[in-house]
């Protein structure tokens, strides 16, 4: 039979555990970035953002879109060209994340 762990050697884990996830907090946070709720103009440049990145994923899958119809259209669709093209597309997406 395996040994139940002893009281001690729980609470020890246990403090570790909450020590590092205290220590990790305060590591990941950015005291150089101040938060103004109260600006206006924030919501209004998010949508804005948020609008273009919209448009430009959009046009990304549709140009890819008509190319494969293209290609489908001529009887030119083999596993091949599917796969350049899907790969032409994660390239594409990582630049915009990028």
């Amino acid at each position: 039979m395996s040994e139940r762990p002893s009281w001690a050697s729980v609470a020890l884990y246990t403090t570790v555990a909450i020590g590092l996830g205290v220590g990790i907090y305060f590591l990941s946070k950015d005291y150089d970035v101040s938060l103004d709720l109260n600006d206006k103009h924030k919501l209004e440049n998010l949508h804005l953002l948020l609008n273009e990145l919209h448009l430009e994923y959009t046009c990304i899958y549709t140009r890819y879109y008509n190319l494969l119809l293209k290609l489908k259209d001529q009887n030119r669709v083999n596993p091949k060209v599917k796969n350049q093209i899907e790969q032409d597309l994660l390239k594409d997406l990582a630049q915009k994340n990028g």
